[in-house]
């Protein structure tokens, strides 16, 4: 119907220039903070640990596939090793 359509280009402009928005406050950040050493270290961390855990987060499925094909001696106590080490 055109009032769902209507609706959903509204949302979808919405979501556009907000997104936008963001990128802009955030790409502008360090500029006004370059002042504050400890504050961009810290995000700077942040930062590469949403990197590292995205990326490790895409290897799960895997990782958790690859536990299918232990040996049956191991199948009841490897995933709990492999965690705690």
């Amino acid at each position: 119907s055109a009032d769902d359509a209507a609706t959903m280009s509204f949302y979808k402009l919405g979501a556009m220039f907000s997104i936008v928005a963001v990128k802009i406050g955030f790409g502008l950040a360090p500029r006004y903070f370059s002042s504050n050493a400890a504050l961009l270290s810290l995000a700077n961390a942040f930062s590469a640990g949403i990197f590292l855990a995205g990326g490790l987060c895409h290897l799960l499925p895997e990782a958790a596939a690859a536990f299918d094909n232990l040996p049956p001696a191991w199948r009841h106590t490897f995933p709990e090793h492999f965690a705690f080490s």
